[in-house]
């Protein structure tokens, strides 16, 4: 997908690069759409398993934790680069309602997520005021 973007593939293409049968493909995504889908959830949950372990950790200060968000988030972008250029150019609509809606989902789950650290960091004094949803979308932004 990150070679010939979204409408580019076809489930045959998957397949064969997977090494199965499009039939067994289809055991699991039903179209694709619904591989899109897998590939937001799969990668969604790679980056919370990691946002979840700091968040959790109490040690960490909000700048700690804000940078080490920002170092998963580089890292996740580099790993799966040419996955993230073709999400870039596309509006989510064009990748059908269920796609949409996950991605929508995940980008709403980190935004809340960077949200929380960013507001712990102003409660600390350690974050200039500004409003936090904000900031938290810039910083999405520039990762």
């Amino acid at each position: 997908m990150g070679e010939k973007g979204y409408h580019g593939i076809h489930l045959d293409d998957v397949a064969r690069r997977a090494g199965v049968s499009k039939g067994t493909l289809y055991l699991y995504f039903k179209d694709k759409e619904d591989l899109l889908s897998g590939l937001l959830s799969g990668i969604s949950c790679e980056y919370e398993e990691r946002f979840c372990s700091v968040q959790g950790l109490e040690k960490f200060k909000p700048l700690e934790k804000l940078r080490t968000v920002v170092d998963v988030g580089v890292a996740g972008m580099r790993k799966h680069r040419d996955f993230f250029a073709q999400l870039s150019i596309m509006k989510p609509e064009s990748y059908g309602r269920g796609a949409s809606r996950a991605l929508k989902n995940t980008f709403r789950r980190h935004l809340e997520f960077l949200t929380c650290i960013i507001k712990e960091g102003r409660e600390a004094g350690v974050f200039r005021k500004c409003d936090p949803e904000v900031a938290a979308f810039i910083l999405m932004a520039m990762i």
